[in-house]
């Protein structure tokens, strides 16, 4: 057996196990477990090689990584010969937030060792809402995150309308999975503001009052932060009706406002998904916390919109971090453009949102889209549009220029 230091370089770790399998020697431990998971090969989470050995857990933690005893105590022992044992993994970009009450392994993720999730993403969310507006937040997550609505509808128990309602229902929820949630800006804004002033307009002093306040309430009992989608007018990503999310339209300055809630408790992070990068900037600067940038890939995003060269944006990152203090991560797409990323149906397939003839025919029921589909008329605006060759590449690319009539758009 080889024993390599653990000052050595990495580069050299993996060098010499890449050569010689180091399996670490049973030693004596008098110590008793709750569970005992023995000869996997482990993964510490830590870029270190990986090794064969034991782990020991005792009250839900790691209690020791190492050979442990044949003659140690244990509740439970697993055998894990030939599997690999490592942390959970953390899916930072989730829409589970109305799956996890009725699937508590959050199918697929937990089959595939997720283990901690984070929901609230993209400003979309359910809370707060008020009784009166929970069939329209539902329609409005079937349309953006494809979750139907008869399984929102019978599977969440709605028993909350503030935040902190909202999270004291997530506690009472059986979960096999951790959660991390993130305060949506879309319902928040909608609450306060109402639906249409919020797609229309700028908060004024007294809502964006209230609504700093109940996003500190939600930072007070237990929330990560916030999300928001921000991909203006044209937005690929919209509302049940048609129309952006509210947060597509949301001036820099309310963005900037709630990112300052967040300096004041010196904690949390945001991710947002659209918004340039200088806004991101100002965002980082105002907040003085950590923002997750959605998204880095090669050519396209996951809506197969055409994004700025990913060494731009790695180039930028690095710049953000390296030279100007700010804390911004890309979340990388490593699949778009190898092969298709895109596996659906039309009933529930609105991607090409930006895209006015195809977002006609794909508002309403399937019946109704069924119905749209064979109208020679609207089909015709379809096969004109992709035929034009003066479109964009794709046809649910964003136009980000500025334009008269998007002076609060981010």
């Amino acid at each position: 057996m080889l024993a390599v230091p653990v000052a050595y370089e990495t580069d050299l770790l993996w060098a010499l196990v890449s050569a010689v399998q180091v399996v670490a020697q049973h030693v004596a431990s008098p110590q008793e477990y709750d569970l005992i998971i023995r000869n996997g090969t482990i993964f510490d989470g830590m870029r270190t090689p990986r090794f064969v050995s034991d782990i020991g857990i005792v009250g839900g933690k790691v209690a020791t990584i190492g050979r442990i005893s044949k003659d140690a105590k244990c509740a439970k022992e697993i055998d894990a010969t030939g599997m690999n044992v490592c942390p959970g993994f953390i899916d930072l970009h989730t829409h589970y937030d109305a799956q996890l009450f009725w699937d508590p392994y959050l199918t697929m993720s937990g089959w595939h060792g997720i283990t901690s999730v984070i929901v609230g993403n993209c400003g979309f969310g359910y809370a707060p809402c008020k009784p009166e507006g929970r069939e329209r937040a539902m329609k409005t997550m079937e349309r953006t995150e494809a979750v139907p609505y008869e399984a929102q509808e019978k599977g969440m128990p709605w028993d909350w309308e503030t935040f902190p309602e909202f999270m004291d229902s997530l506690e009472r929820t059986p979960k096999g999975v951790n959660l991390q949630v993130l305060q949506a800006l879309a319902p928040l804004m909608g609450y306060v503001m109402g639906v249409e002033n919020a797609k229309n307009r700028p908060a004024t002093a007294e809502e964006m009052t209230e609504m700093k306040q109940m996003l500190r309430d939600a930072m007070a009992c237990g929330a990560a932060g916030f999300g928001a989608q921000i991909l203006g007018a044209t937005s690929v990503q919209r509302d049940y009706d048609g129309t952006p999310m509210i947060t597509d339209t949301m001036s820099k300055d309310d963005l900037y406002q709630f990112g300052s809630v967040l300096n004041e408790f010196g904690r949390g992070f945001m991710q947002v998904a659209g918004p340039s990068r200088k806004t991101c900037e100002n965002l980082a600067k105002a907040s003085g916390r950590s923002i997750i940038y959605n998204a880095i890939s090669p050519d396209v995003d996951q809506h197969g919109q055409k994004t700025e060269n990913a060494k731009i944006l790695m180039k930028w990152l690095q710049e953000c971090n390296e030279e100007k203090g700010l804390r911004i991560f890309g979340q990388a797409i490593t699949t778009m453009n190898l092969k298709s990323p895109q596996c659906f149906s039309l009933d529930t397939f609105n991607l090409f949102d930006a895209s006015p003839p195809w977002r006609k025919i794909t508002l309403g029921s399937p019946e109704e889209r069924i119905a749209k589909m064979h109208t020679p008329k609207m089909r015709q605006a379809c096969k004109d549009q992709f035929d034009n060759p003066n479109k964009t590449v794709n046809l649910n690319s964003i136009d980000r220029t500025d334009s008269k009539d998007r002076k609060s758009v981010v």
